[in-house]
């Protein structure tokens, strides 16, 4: 998880919900599109930007999610695999996952919903279609989180950042050479 923004701007057209977004997309331009629908509909609404399934498994743990939106195609841990995995946890059991990809047949869509999504959503996104599906999400939430766990800022206001990759490793050292061992004389 790299990225968590409380809050949102003035402007947001939706009656503020503090609703709780988990963006899942290894595209840092798709997932600021992304995070701007969400605070235009919603000014109170945290967002959490995750690069790939796996981050967004553990970003579930503190953040616990209204709605997910998320990517189909990523790497390391695609979208069908962390469906497959994500329903199970505690904080996510309960959230609302829109799943956008450019690929969906009929055949995948079902694959999608089977594994627990919600909607399927086709890039590239319109706004109207976030829009839909933060007020269903938002229909059946109160107007405020008082009982939600309070999110850690872990970014800037800039826009998400992807989590920084590891360093590399250092090269080994050359092996010192030895000292031959002085030659004993009887």
């Amino acid at each position: 998880m790299a990225y968590t923004e409380p809050g949102g701007t003035a402007g947001g057209r939706v009656a503020s919900r503090g609703m709780r977004v988990l963006i899942i997309e290894d595209d840092e331009v798709s997932a600021e599109i992304l995070q701007s629908f969400v605070r235009h509909y919603d000014a109170g609404a945290q967002t959490t930007w995750a690069w790939n399934g796996y981050e967004a498994l553990i970003a579930i743990k503190d953040f616990a999610p209204d709605l997910i939106l998320l990517d189909y195609m990523m790497p390391r841990f695609d979208g069908l695999d962390f469906l497959k995995t994500m329903r199970t946890l505690d904080g996510a059991r309960d959230a609302y996952i829109a799943v956008i990809s450019a690929f969906v047949d009929k055949s995948k869509e079902r694959e999608f919903f089977h594994a627990g999504a919600n909607v399927v959503l086709s890039k590239p996104i319109d706004p109207a279609q976030v829009r839909a599906v933060m007020e269903k999400v938002g229909a059946g939430k109160p107007a405020s989180r008082k009982n939600a766990k309070p999110v850690a800022k872990t970014g800037t206001k800039a826009g998400p950042k992807p989590a920084p990759k590891p360093a590399p490793k250092p090269a080994p050292k050359p092996a010192a050479k030895k000292k031959a061992a002085p030659k004993r004389t009887a």
